[in-house]
């Protein structure tokens, strides 16, 4: 008889389903993910003039973004004007990245942002006729309708590059687009007005997000599924540890509930691969990733599962971003 795959049970709409005996939990985990760039060595970054017609919102979100990150001492704008003025410069020759690499005599360790910021919003309205019912108590009377809808189109775009303010060297360069259609209708009427404005600063949020994520880790929620079995009633304990974020006592429940069925002649394989599946998860969100690869790989020889592969996998490139966090000087592990 084949034996079950390690995780065919399948969580939705909130419902735990049960198929052959297996329950998964689905916890939602937040990760740390390296930035696609190391600023590490860059200890002060500041805002340049970011051109366009939506420069000033793009330069206003980026300045909040940098600070909440906690990575970077920020050059507010009043103090980088007056290191400009000191240096012999004007506003306009922070536009170009060569000149600006000038105030890397007095901004050692430095990396500055530059860029321009687009919005375009343009409204269009179309009409359909069709045929409406009215009531008038209980008659019921058809007539000739039209309905209107008022259609917003928003375009944003951010081209953003951070620079080497000492060499002058280009370290990162994004062209982020965002764009958005927002509608209005009325029958028989004109629409109510768009206002396109929140819809815009949503637009360069994300794209000031999406910028961030280029030159400072960032956080990232991923699923992770445990699994429930009745042949192995602790690993319940562990799932609640898991809930928690308490991953240290997890590992412990886990490898308690595994050591307990391998000494143990009537628990199954399948039964005992759940149980190294639930420890390598909870060592992997630990951090302990050698560890975890060997539990997943203990699970994968019990009971021979492509999900269990595809987790090795994840595995191995968590493992590889954690050096990378560490060359960043961030922690890896859950968050």
């Amino acid at each position: 008889m084949k034996a079950p795959r390690l995780a065919v049970c399948v969580v939705g709409f909130a419902v735990l389903v049960l198929i052959g005996g297996c329950r998964t939990v689905a916890l939602h985990v937040p990760v740390l993910r390296p930035a696609e760039i190391n600023m590490a060595k860059y200890k002060q970054v500041a805002v340049a003039e970011i051109g366009g017609n939506n420069g000033r919102a793009m330069a206003d979100k980026l300045n909040e973004a940098l600070v909440e990150s906690g990575r970077f001492s920020v050059v507010d704008r009043q103090n980088l004007d007056r290191i400009i003025k000191e240096q012999g410069l004007s506003a306009s020759d922070l536009t170009d990245p060569n000149t600006a690499a000038k105030l890397g005599k007095v901004m050692a360790a430095s990396a500055m942002i530059f860029g321009t910021g687009e919005k375009d919003y343009k409204e269009t309205m179309k009409k359909e006729s069709g045929t409406c019912t009215k009531y008038e108590g209980k008659k019921a009377t058809k007539y000739a309708c039209t309905t209107y809808t008022r259609i917003g189109s928003i375009k944003v775009k951010g081209t953003l590059k951070v620079v080497d303010v000492e060499t002058g060297q280009i370290l990162k360069t994004k062209t982020l687009p965002c764009e958005k259609n927002v509608a209005t209708s009325k029958t028989d009427g004109d629409p109510d007005r768009i206002d396109p404005e929140p819809i815009q600063e949503a637009c360069v949020g994300m794209i000031v997000s999406m910028f961030m994520k280029a030159i400072a880790p960032y956080k990232e929620i991923v699923e992770a599924k445990f699994v429930k079995d009745g042949d192995m009633p602790s690993m319940e304990q562990g799932i609640n540890q898991a809930k928690l974020g308490d991953w240290t006592n997890a590992v412990e429940t886990f490898k308690a509930a595994v050591d307990s069925g391998a000494k143990n002649p009537k628990t199954s394989q399948s039964t005992l691969a759940k149980g190294w599946w639930n420890l390598g998860l909870a060592l992997e969100y630990s951090g302990q990733f050698d560890e975890a690869l060997k539990a997943l790989k203990k699970a994968y020889e019990l009971n021979p599962d492509d999900e269990c592969l595809n987790e090795v996998k994840n595995v191995e490139k968590r493992k590889a971003e954690q050096k990378k966090l560490q060359e960043q000087e961030a922690t890896g592990g859950s968050q």
